[in-house]
C-alpha cells in the first residue's frame, strides 16, 4: 500500500550520519515503505522515502530532519480539498 501513496512533492529529509547513533528507531516499525535500512547507522534509499516525517518524529539525535516549504502545505490543501467537503455540517 505504501508505494501506491506518492511523494511529498517539495518536503525533504535530510539525513546527518554524524549524529545517528544506530538506534533502529527511525526503522523499526515507523517506516511503511522500508526506505531506511540498519547496518551500523540509517541508511535512507530516497527513491523509496514518501517524505512523510513519521522518521523525523521518532530520531532522538535530530538525525533526520524535515524541510516543508509553505508552497507545500499550499499544494496538499489543493490536493485534498476535492475530497472534503468544508460546507457540510
Amino acid at each position: 500500500m505504501g508505494r501506491s501513496i506518492p511523494p511529498k512533492v517539495g518536503v525533504e529529509i535530510n539525513f546527518n550520519p554524524d549524529l545517528c547513533t544506530g538506534c533502529g528507531n527511525c526503522a523499526q516499525e515507523v517506516c511503511f515503505v522500508d526506505a531506511i535500512t540498519l547496518n551500523q547507522k540509517a541508511k535512507i534509499e530516497m527513491k523509496n522515502c514518501r517524505c512523510c516525517g513519521r522518521c523525523v518524529e521518532v530520531c532522538s539525535t535530530n538525525a533526520l530532519t524535515i524541510k516543508i516549504p509553505l508552497d507545500a502545505f499550499k499544494r496538499s490543501i489543493e490536493c485534498l480539498e476535492p475530497l472534503v467537503d468544508l460546507e457540510a455540517e
